[in-house]
């Protein structure tokens, strides 16, 4: 029983971590995306 209920924790853990990591990937693409189009409308605005 005892065992079961670590396992059980570390399988939250690793899932709330996933879930973590996800919403960093999202906000890395998001602010990776902003830079490239505020990097392409000064190269037109420029032009």
């Amino acid at each position: 029983m005892r065992n079961l209920n670590i396992m059980n924790r570390n399988g939250v853990t690793q899932d709330t971590l996933r879930l973590r990591w996800h919403s960093i990937c999202l906000c890395q693409r998001l602010y990776v995306f902003r830079i490239l189009t505020l990097s392409l409308f000064l190269i037109l605005y420029a032009w």
